[in-house]
């Protein structure tokens, strides 16, 4: 939370809080119109949890895979950031990312919280760790998370190309899927912030 203190007004933090593309789900990215509007990135970063796999990060969906392939098929390389802090967590994390490179016959770059020293989204330093364990620059990428604050603001804050929010988590709760986006960016940040409306 403290990284939120620093913005000097809610403008300033809403600027890092719009995302550059919304979706409803994952599933529904389309890779070249991605590339089309952010023509300069050359990865994919990716949340975990609730974006790419299920909900305890164990497995990454086929219609998810999909996408992963377009954007592979784009010209794009693809890393996962994921706030598991535990080694049980960051073990899923792994390999459930093993698993989709083998099936999409790519390595796909892996970064924890536990692998980042105990740094967490929305801290802009784990999102420049991604780029530099890459070995591609911040503008190079682009982020695809569920959630504004750690998947919006961190990325943009790191210098990332863009960032694309999903609406909905991956997963169904008794029979409905979970909806994340309840009110605009602006009142959220608001709302963080504790500041007047």
């Amino acid at each position: 939370m403290e990284t939120l203190r620093r913005f000097p007004s809610p403008a300033a933090a809403y600027r890092f809080t719009r995302p550059t593309f919304c979706a409803n789900t994952f599933a529904s990215l389309n890779a070249r119109h991605l590339k089309g509007l952010l023509p300069k990135t050359r990865a994919a970063g990716l949340d975990a949890h609730g974006t790419i796999t299920d909900q305890i990060g164990n497995t990454i969906p086929d219609e998810n895979l999909e996408v992963m392939e377009d954007l592979l098929h784009a010209g794009l390389r693809l890393g996962i950031i994921s706030t598991a802090a535990s080694a049980e967590s960051t073990q899923r994390v792994l390999e459930a990312a093993e698993a989709a490179g083998t099936k999409l016959g790519c390595d796909i770059t892996v970064l924890t919280s536990r692998l980042a020293g105990g740094i967490r989204k929305p801290n802009p330093r784990i999102f420049k760790l991604l780029a530099t364990k890459m070995d591609l620059l911040p503008p190079d990428f682009f982020y695809v998370g569920n959630e504004v604050i750690p998947d919006i603001m961190g990325p943009l804050r790191a210098g990332y190309g863009g960032a694309v929010l999903i609406r909905q988590r991956y997963g169904e709760t008794h029979g409905m899927r979970v909806r994340l986006w309840k009110q605009p960016a602006e009142a959220a940040v608001r709302t963080v912030l504790h500041l007047p409306r």
